[in-house]
């Protein structure tokens, strides 16, 4: 449309349809015909790029075409656009950009547990905007927070994924000023207390169908999703070895693992996974009791995998391989337990077999 005034000595007006934002009729902010067209055609660029939040804002009042004009000028219409976001409602825009992030369903399942935990610890209300994860005091909350340290560091990655999808970009300011106080926490490095021999005691007291699940999670050495998500057209029983698919920060990978042929059974049998996950945790638990075995998660099944082979002399980098880790260092914890144990072997050797070995000492209660 032509440019229209309210009035003689008024500023030109806009007045323009925008699929997906509707009719923009509002002050351009200025009394010369040059700048109102400079600033109309950047109405355009902006429905070109697919900026119809700043269309909607400017719609709504919520920013001004010279704040637009200057934002373009520097060539920050995303800090522009950050500004907007930080304003919505924290919760409900929580929950919508994980919905729509491209990873895996069990990801997004952690994410909103991260968030959830959040939620219920009360450092952020109910009608908290997203400009209020700016002030939260994060090395407080650390200090207090009751979960393992692997929990926090899930909380710590659910808001920077979150935040790297709702602005569109890693190194946006607002990110990085929520997670310059955001601390990780240092993981303790888990070492299941479980044998080979007590493995397969409690892998007798499970129920036969279930069986080949968790002999499958000790061959493999994967995650427990991992072979969850296996599909009959990932086994090659031709060469005995399993293609295993994992998505992560939006890439596939793909590693196509070996199984000796005398246990390949066990995975033809495990797959497909027809139970859920906390079903099998029960019963794993349940039958770890049973055996009067220390429970041990199924994630640390993997652990178990990683430690037994390199006790078997794998090399660092073939168990590397075979794992999937992506540094050398996740696959390095499990010989540091190999090498703890030579010391104590080597103490064991220079002291000698005791004569006798002491009675424990049971603790007296005086009446």
């Amino acid at each position: 449309m032509s440019p229209n005034r309210t009035s003689k000595s008024g500023c030109f007006r806009f007045d323009r349809l925008f699929r997906g934002v509707g009719r923009i009729q509002c002050s351009s902010g200025t009394t010369k015909l040059t700048d109102f067209r400079r600033r109309d055609a950047l109405l355009t660029k902006l429905y070109e790029q697919g900026r119809l939040d700043l269309l909607r804002a400017l719609k709504q009042g919520r920013i001004t075409s010279a704040e637009l004009v200057d934002a373009d000028r520097r060539e920050r219409l995303h800090e522009a656009a950050a500004g907007l976001v930080a304003d919505r409602p924290l919760w409900s825009t929580v929950e919508a950009t994980v919905s729509r992030m491209s990873c895996d369903a069990v990801t997004k399942r952690r994410y909103r547990m991260a968030w959830n935990a959040l939620r219920v610890s009360g450092v952020l209300s109910e009608g908290a905007r997203l400009s209020d994860l700016l002030h939260v005091d994060w090395r407080a909350l650390e200090q207090v927070w009751q979960r393992s340290p692997a929990h926090w560091n899930h909380l710590r990655r659910a808001v920077s994924r979150t935040l790297t999808v709702l602005l569109e970009a890693e190194a946006h300011p607002f990110r990085l000023a929520v997670l310059k106080n955001f601390p990780s926490r240092q993981e303790i490095d888990r070492e299941p207390d479980l044998t080979p021999e007590a493995f397969w005691r409690v892998v007798g007291l499970l129920r036969e169908e279930v069986r080949p699940f968790f002999v499958a999670l000790a061959v493999l050495g994967c995650r427990s999703g991992e072979l969850l998500q296996l599909k009959r057209e990932d086994l090659r029983p031709l060469t005995t070895s399993v293609a295993i698919r994992r998505r992560a920060k939006n890439k596939w990978s793909l590693r196509v693992l070996p199984v000796d042929p005398e246990l390949y059974p066990w995975i033809d049998r495990a797959v497909p996974v027809t139970l859920s996950r906390d079903w099998l945790r029960e019963m794993w638990y349940a039958a770890c009791d049973r055996a009067e075995v220390p429970r041990v998660r199924l994630h640390d099944l993997r652990h178990c995998h990683g430690q037994w082979t390199l006790d078997q002399g794998i090399a660092d980098v073939d168990v590397q391989r075979y794992m999937g880790h992506s540094t050398s260092y996740m696959t390095q914890r499990y010989r540091r337990r190999a090498e703890r144990t030579r010391n104590s072997q080597a103490i064991a050797k220079v002291l000698g077999v005791p004569q006798s070995v002491p009675q424990r000492i049971e603790k007296v209660v005086e009446g």
